[in-house]
């Protein structure tokens, strides 16, 4: 996880060409549907992660590391520590895994799942689908002008 400064963090968000935000309906007792909807802005109170895209700056984009968990946890029904004591070491046995369960998903996204855990719990950064993910966090006491965000 990189510190930075407030000024730094409003020049890292001109960079963003979107921001998304963790959403979910309950369509009934038994069934939620979840995802990303598109948003105006992030919080800085607390962890933002930044994806930019190293050949189309016009995909970078940002959420906050909350909501990111929340999606993990939506998708794996594991918190991210969990998830990692569980699987790191054993990626053949997590894609087999993955692939009966998530049958419909991408062939490699168990290893993308397996690295954004890693970029949860221990701000491990990575590099998947032409993205680079990284952890930003506004320096203690500054306050973010832009959106009011004081840390």
């Amino acid at each position: 996880m990189k510190t930075i400064t407030a000024k730094k963090s409003l020049d890292l968000m001109k960079d963003m060409s979107k921001f998304y935000s963790y959403h979910q309906i309950q369509k009934d007792p038994s069934h939620i549907e979840f995802g990303w909807i598109e948003v105006d802005s992030v919080s800085w109170d607390g962890p933002v992660v930044i994806a930019r895209d190293s050949q189309n700056p016009e995909w970078n984009n940002a959420t906050t590391l909350e909501d990111y968990k929340t999606f993990f946890y939506r998708l794996t029904t594991l918190e991210p520590s969990d998830f990692v004591l569980r699987w790191e070491g054993s990626l053949r046995e997590l894609k087999m895994f993955w692939k009966s369960t998530h049958p419909a998903a991408p062939k490699d996204q168990y290893e993308f799942i397996m690295k954004l855990a890693l970029l949860i719990e221990n701000g491990t950064k990575f590099k998947m689908y032409n993205k680079n993910y990284d952890i930003f966090r506004i320096k203690s006491g500054e306050k973010n002008e832009k959106s009011g965000d004081k840390t």
